[in-house]
């Protein structure tokens, strides 16, 4: 009896703590307006290696993206004033 109230209070608990857990969007930001400055004619194809060791390498990036995880709130007022700014 003592365990199944000691596991309804602890699910209860996590249930209250997954509830105010903060939703994040992920977002592409494009630092510039089409290609990166210096690169708008640059024919090499972007390419992507992986070493032995599992690292990622990519090269010849000319159309660079960032993806950030916004809070949900920032996340609309970021994507209201990057509207407002085109």
């Amino acid at each position: 009896m003592a365990i199944d109230f000691t596991r309804a209070v602890i699910s209860i608990g996590l249930l209250a703590i997954a509830g105010d857990a903060v939703v994040q969007v992920p977002q592409e930001i494009r630092p510039w307006p089409g290609k990166a400055p210096g690169s708008e004619s640059w024919p090499l194809p972007e390419a992507t290696t992986t070493s032995p060791t599992g690292d990622r390498t990519i090269t010849n990036v000319s159309d660079p993206t960032v993806t950030v995880f916004l809070v949900d709130d920032w996340a609309r007022s970021v994507d209201a004033d990057a509207r407002a700014a085109r």
